[in-house]
């Protein structure tokens, strides 16, 4: 996921500032944490997928650039959220989207 997130930025001219290695290591410094995410379903909470997951898909999707890992970690997100009633179709089914609550 994190080649396909670096493959957006470069074709919009953002640098990450580091590899995806050097990324890997200042995040294993960080210890034992939970990302907001897994928080989120923990706490019922409606995950924040479309700004997280499902933007840098769209995201590289308009750009031509193939997205297969986190397409899959979108589509496993969403339906584990959707199954926990934290998500659900909007717009007739033709679009996700957050349910209010």
């Amino acid at each position: 996921m994190m080649t396909e997130a670096a493959a957006v930025g470069r074709a919009l001219g953002i640098d990450m500032g580091m590899t995806i290695e050097q990324r890997f290591a200042v995040t294993r410094k960080l210890g034992a944490f939970k990302t907001s995410m897994l928080l989120d379903f923990e706490l019922g909470r409606t995950p924040e997928l479309d700004a997280i997951l499902a933007a840098p898909c769209e995201i590289g999707a308009r750009l031509g650039i193939p997205m297969p890992w986190s397409r899959t970690v979108l589509g496993l997100a969403r339906q584990r959220a959707m199954n926990s009633g934290l998500y659900g179709y909007t717009d007739g089914g033709r679009a996700f989207g957050a349910r209010s609550r």
